[in-house]
């Protein structure tokens, strides 16, 4: 395995700083901390492997940041909190990967967004 598969990968610098995905701090922030909750409550711990099967398959270690009681108490939720969770690592390991950037989060439903 390569050492470009082995990169580790940090949450809270990686998604949180605003740019190595070109999300703003604050939607990459909120990610970032709701995949550190999420990985908390099913214990964890930092360096977890990410384990990527398929053609361009890898493991990684994933890092982050010890979550604060405030932001236990703000990403509670069940299903929104493993969604992004997974949806930070996934958007880490394309951009580590093939070099792409989140432009925008997709639109549900057809109302006019004004």
């Amino acid at each position: 395995m390569s050492e470009r598969r082995r990169e580790r990968i940090h949450y809270s610098a990686d998604l949180g700083g605003g740019t190595t995905v070109e999300l703003s701090p604050e939607s990459g922030g909120s990610l970032a901390q709701e995949g550190a909750v999420r990985m908390e409550s099913v214990h964890h711990e930092a360096g977890v492997e990410l384990v990527v099967t398929g053609r361009e398959g890898g493991s990684h270690p994933l890092y982050r940041k010890r979550p604060s009681e405030q932001a236990r108490g703000a990403w509670r939720n069940e299903i929104g909190a493993p969604e992004n969770g997974r949806a930070g690592a996934a958007i880490l390991r394309a951009h580590r990967m093939f070099g792409y950037v989140v432009t925008s989060q997709s639109r549900h439903g057809l109302r006019p967004l004004l």
